[in-house]
């Protein structure tokens, strides 16, 4: 029996999610038209975007249980290309995220924080581990949820599980994600994702 690819068949979903993680809203007709290569009314730069999502997500699927470290990491942030600033650079500097501020990245801490999550037994709980660490680790300036999600699905998709479903438009799940930036207490998110998020495909 041929596997089922669930990244393929919910690929309109991850594309809206995964534009709406960095700020920018398309209609699902217009993104479906885009991949079909049919007309879509959504702009040039808005297409390059969406062409360069589902590079990410077919990455994803060509790499299956390729090791989830700081190389591949990079790698897949990579394919976002000129649609936001620094695109595959891991951050150098610290920054704000409204009125919280992140210190430098320390990459020998990502790098055994990465491999302490790979070592995580059940398949969800270490989808769900790498959504919440990278959402707040801010490896790069931009476009820390779309790695994050692209991460937990990669892990999801290759144990025949499903795929990561994050509600973009639902300002409880924007409310929770803000306070696990600034208070860097993972409870709520965790519970949150593991019961929300994961949508599991048979």
């Amino acid at each position: 029996m041929e596997k089922v690819n669930y990244i393929d068949e919910n690929i309109v979903d991850l594309v809206y999610q995964g534009l709406n993680s960095i700020g920018i809203t398309v209609h699902k007709l217009n993104i479906r038209r885009v991949l079909d290569g049919t007309c879509g009314i959504v702009g040039v730069n808005n297409e390059q975007t969406i062409n360069h999502i589902l590079e990410m997500y077919m990455r994803i699927k060509n790499t299956a249980h390729e090791c989830v470290d700081i190389p591949y990491i990079t790698a897949l942030h990579g394919s976002l290309g000129d649609t936001i600033p620094a695109s595959g650079m891991l951050r150098a500097q610290p920054m704000e995220y409204k009125d919280k501020f992140i210190k430098t990245l320390n990459y020998d801490d990502v790098a055994k924080e990465l491999q302490r999550i790979s070592a995580i037994e059940s398949a969800e709980d270490k989808a769900v581990a790498y959504f919440v660490y990278l959402t707040r680790a801010f490896l790069f300036k931009e476009g820390n949820m779309l790695v994050a999600q692209l991460i937990a699905t990669k892990v999801l998709d290759e144990n025949g599980i499903g795929y990561m479903d994050i509600p973009v438009d639902d300002n409880n799940f924007k409310r929770i994600i803000y306070n696990y930036i600034v208070t860097g207490q993972d409870a709520e998110l965790s519970a949150y994702v593991k019961e929300n998020c994961i949508k599991h495909c048979k």
